[in-house]
């Protein structure tokens, strides 16, 4: 199955926002591909940037330094390790689409329903209610993304393993908007859809490990997103249009106590995100919302004719132009988030 990722324009070298004692930022090259906490939910791997952003935040403007769990369950710890260490920052991305808010109590809670709301009056998340005391914690990051491409593409069913599917092909002069930036085999390629958002990249591949995105992130550092030349008259493209609607809770976090020195008596509440993804003939929009809640009283709950068709799983990535780092990464590995025809 291949795999959505939207991105930045410039696939270029990034090291992770990285928090030591005196919290600084460092940005020089991707060092690391295995700090994404995505999941595998319905089957498809799912990861997006919006909990990087809440959990960065929490530590900075609250606790003050990378949060320190009290306890020895390794799961728990493997996430928070790459929390504090996360696969991306505001740095990539554009500060039109994003909201970030940290505080306590329910004051900072009706601000961050109030302030989000205002800059994005289209946002499609209810408010939070969420039962807060006056010394309770409340991290929260909105972030929303809307691309369309250069050309919208036309309407085709297709295959996708052995399910037909609502989709879309590439004819005529829609090729010339599909980059080829990797292409080994019918099996194994990544290709770039142009955009009319200039700063924005929508990327896709196919024939990679659909567990985790390290494999296929790797491969596109090596193929400049800026490298790729288009389709020509004798290939052929086409995908299936996915649509997504989910919740994640953070289970291995919840509940766990905090470490940090005068934080000892908080532990977390609520951790979770909810990601809604659309992609069809004309384009790829993602939102998604990050909370965290923490809580000081007690726990509540020849000339080869290539076929670049995206039939069988494949990643969605989604970058700014000028970032190494994806604020959304998709493993469409079945079906279900598909419109049968």
């Amino acid at each position: 199955m291949p795999l959505l990722l939207i991105l930045p324009r410039l696939f270029a070298t990034f090291l992770p926002f990285i928090m030591d004692d005196q919290m600084t930022t460092t940005h020089t090259h991707l060092q690391s591909y295995d700090h994404f906490t995505g999941a595998v939910i319905d089957g498809n791997y799912i990861w997006s940037g919006a909990m990087n952003l809440c959990w960065t935040e929490l530590c900075e403007d609250v606790i003050k330094g990378p949060i320190v769990l009290r306890t020895d369950d390794a799961v728990s710890l493997k996430t928070t390790d790459h929390l504090n260490h996360p696969a991306m920052s505001r740095e990539d991305l554009d500060e039109a689409s994003y909201y970030v808010k940290a505080g306590l109590g329910p004051e900072t809670l009706e601000e961050i329903n109030t302030a989000s709301r205002k800059k994005f009056p289209n946002k499609t998340f209810h408010d939070l209610q969420i039962d807060l005391a006056k010394e309770d914690i409340i991290s929260y990051a909105y972030f929303y993304k809307n691309v369309r491409y250069e050309k919208p593409f036309t309407s085709k069913t297709v295959r996708f393993d052995s399910a037909m599917v609502k989709g879309f092909e590439a004819v005529d002069e829609q090729k010339h908007t599909v980059e080829v930036l990797h292409y080994e085999s019918n099996d194994r390629f990544i290709v770039k859809l142009r955009l009319q958002q200039k700063d924005e990249e929508l990327i896709l591949a196919k024939g990679y490990p659909m567990d985790y995105p390290g494999e296929v992130l790797k491969a596109l550092s090596q193929w400049h997103s800026d490298a790729g030349t288009t389709l020509g008259n004798d290939d052929h493209f086409q995908m299936p249009v996915l649509a997504l609607d989910i919740r994640r809770d953070y289970e291995e976090m919840i509940g766990q106590s905090l470490a940090n020195e005068g934080f000892q008596e908080y532990h977390i509440g609520q951790m979770f995100e909810n990601i809604a993804f659309s992609l069809d003939e004309t384009g790829a929009k993602v939102e998604s919302q990050a909370v965290i809640a923490m809580e000081r009283s007690a726990f509540r709950p020849g000339r080869q004719i290539r076929y670049f068709y995206l039939d069988k799983p494949f990643w969605v990535i989604m970058k700014r132009r000028e970032s190494a780092s994806p604020y959304f990464l998709l493993g469409v590995n079945r079906s279900n988030i598909m419109q049968p025809k």
